[in-house]
């Protein structure tokens, strides 16, 4: 509930970060530099007196060991290029901010963010497609299996076939004549097949790219899957045939049916296709069925909000539809959708009641077929871990060159852990400077590594603060503006033309 504090014992919930149990700091606090005091205003958070070292006035969030102040932020947006003086441009800033506070505070006190509980948690999104593709291939190991005997048999009834063609292309407001020479080269591959012409130089001249990029090869086909005229022609060939000269709306086509003898590979490759095809729509389209799919009703409303505040209802644990073996919550529904594709992300906002259903039944089906993963015993390989871990560490990598933060170097920089925290807040401060003003490539905190150092640290975004950013970036453009409009404009100097007298 962001803006809301929730008390609880001795903690308090406020946006969606518990504050009141503040971490202990490195030994002996280091005295703040009053030039960092003055430009940066950042504030070491003590032990035990969080809210009594500075008050929330001047405050707009907290991160770790850092404070950043209203003044500080409004100073970002009265001179930001690249901002406008919005509250929700504000918060996204403000939680920005966060994001590179805690993950510079954890780089520079030694902690890599590369155990293994880390990596499963920041790579979330991967990791799950890791597990469902292992899923996978086990499904298909023991419901995907051709023998000898059956690939025979499959080729020859012929319901499914490997179908090859050439094709010469004509463009519908082609001249009779032009038509009638691609025509002529149609035919002229077509001799040159029947006279023991090879099909690799045939298909040299083929004008279908795709098919052409895998040996003229339409694939393993059924019956309605090619356009008429070709297929018609493919359906009435015997294995080793070739079609006379068939044309359709793209041009002129040579098909033909290979020999098993010359495609084993590829026709066994193309029917596990459409087997697997098969299976993963039966596996999938049954799952609601099998595991008794329930969306609760206000789902969709309560969907709305989550997807309009992902922060504040990442925690959520309200319950908006149950399966056979598990329930998903809204907090389930926000990491799933953090999990997509930007792109796909935007067209959620626009989604009605019954789309917003369809998606979060979507979404258990995911999760559910996660717990018959873990049912069957699939897990990660030590391999997968490895590949994970070094996928995160370049991530990393991008993000502390960013910052101008070299965790590697510090051993040796000679600075205490004090010096360390110290250096990395101004960092964060000129980085964020940076990228406000245009000054430096914006480079994001991924969502799931955003997730867990907010899970690991102590963190606000304070509602009021943000309202004071808004009220002191006027003032201050105000005042900017105001200077400018009393500086006299210089006077222009005639151009002489380069002349000297």
């Amino acid at each position: 509930m962001v803006g809301e504090a929730m008390v609880g014992g001795d903690k308090t919930m406020v946006d969606g970060a518990m504050v009141g149990e503040a971490k202990v700091p490195p030994p002996s606090p280091f005295p703040p530099s009053p030039f960092i005091l003055s430009l940066f205003l950042l504030v070491v958070v003590l032990a035990g007196c969080a809210d009594a070292f500075t008050t929330d006035v001047n405050v707009v969030a907290r991160a770790g060991y850092y404070e950043l102040t209203v003044d500080r932020l409004g100073e970002m947006f009265a001179q930001g290029k690249a901002l406008t003086a919005e509250r929700d441009v504000v918060k996204r800033v403000a939680q920005l901010w966060v994001d590179y506070a805690l993950y510079a505070q954890h780089a520079v006190t030694g902690d890599s963010m590369l155990s293994t509980s880390d990596v499963l948690a920041v790579l979330w999104p991967e990791v799950q497609q890791r597990r469902a593709d292992h899923f996978h291939d086990a499904l298909v190991a023991a419901g995907v299996k051709l023998d000898s005997s059956t690939v025979d048999s499959t080729y020859e009834v012929g319901d499914l076939r490997l179908i090859r063609h050439v094709l010469i292309r004509t463009e519908p407001a082609m001249a009779p004549p032009a038509k009638a020479a691609r025509l002529r080269e149609a035919e002229s591959i077509r001799a040159r097949l029947r006279s023991g012409g090879t099909w690799a130089e045939a298909n040299r001249r083929n004008q279908d790219p795709r098919a052409k990029a895998e040996n003229g090869s339409l694939g393993v086909v059924f019956r309605g899957a090619l356009m008429g005229p070709v297929e018609d022609a493919a359906f009435g060939l015997a294995p080793g045939g070739m079609s006379e000269i068939v044309e359709s709306p793209l041009g002129y086509h040579v098909v033909t049916r290979p020999r098993l003898r010359d495609a084993r590979t590829e026709f066994i490759t193309g029917v596990e296709d459409r087997l697997i095809g098969a299976l993963d729509s039966a596996y999938l389209g049954g799952m609601a069925a099998r595991r008794q799919f329930k969306v609760r009703n206000g789902a969709a409303a309560r969907a709305r909000v989550a997807i309009a505040d992902p922060l504040g209802s990442a925690r959520s644990g309200a319950v908006l539809a149950t399966f056979d073996g598990g329930t998903f919550t809204v907090a389930d529904l926000v990491r799933w959708v953090d999990a997509m594709p930007p792109q796909l992300r935007g067209q959620i906002d626009r989604a009605d009641d019954d789309q917003l259903v369809m998606l979060i039944s979507q979404m258990m089906r995911n999760q559910a077929m996660m717990v018959e993963a873990d049912s069957a015993g699939v897990t990660l390989t030590p391999l997968d871990i490895t590949e994970f871990k070094d996928l995160l560490r370049r991530d990393l990598d991008m993000l502390s060159k960013a910052l101008g933060i070299d965790a590697r170097a510090l051993p040796d920089s000679g600075l205490s852990v004090e010096g360390k925290i110290r250096m990395a807040g101004v960092k964060v401060d000129e980085y964020l400077e940076a990228v406000t003003a245009n000054r430096a490539n914006f480079v994001a905190v991924p969502t799931f590594l955003s997730a867990r150092l907010r899970e690991k640290s102590d963190w606000r975004v304070i509602s009021a603060g943000i309202d004071r950013v808004l009220a002191r970036a006027e003032a201050l453009r105000a005042a900017i503006d105001s200077a400018r409009a009393a500086s006299p404009t210089p006077p222009s100097v005639p151009d002489s033309g380069g002349k000297k007298e």
